[in-house]
């Protein structure tokens, strides 16, 4: 699977992490590093559905857990802040993008068990094509958290 996309969204994404400069986050909104830790916890949820996949075993993404602002800083607190979850997102972008790289079409059409909330809103729930979940990284999720992290710029 072409993993070009999916490069270029990280690249933009940590271009603008590692820019910094980001203020208090709005009453109802995560902060900079609830943002990266967002993406670092997200990363090793796709890339063990991965690895599932790419295995032949039965794989499932479900981020409800990875949305909550409590677990997001507790694993921020845990990584020691902002300049090492960038350095996390660098290291697993390049190792999920890897691992897409080896799926076949078999693989980015395997059907995988899929939850995804975004705040109180649940966006997906049942099966969805792992090749659609991933380019649905690179085409919207990324962006959606670059953009937040612009917002928090002071």
């Amino acid at each position: 699977m072409d993993t070009t996309d999916l490069r270029n969204a990280y690249a933009t994404f940590l271009d603008v992490a590692r820019e910094g400069g980001f203020g208090a986050p709005p009453a109802d909104g995560w902060s900079a590093e609830q943002v990266a830790a967002h993406i670092a916890l997200n990363d090793r949820a796709l890339i063990a559905a991965t690895l599932d996949v790419l295995a032949g075993e039965p794989a499932s993404l479900d981020n409800r857990l990875i949305t909550t602002g409590t677990v997001l800083s507790r694993h921020a607190f845990d990584r020691g802040g902002l300049k090492q979850l960038i350095d996390d997102i660098d290291a697993s972008s390049r190792d999920l993008c890897d691992l897409v790289d080896q799926l076949d079409d078999h693989g980015a059409r395997t059907e995988v068990p899929t939850r995804i909330v975004d705040g109180d809103e649940v966006r997906v729930d049942g099966p969805l094509s792992w090749g659609r979940v991933v380019g649905g990284a690179s085409r919207y999720h990324l962006e959606v958290h670059a953009q937040q992290l612009r917002e928090l710029r002071s």
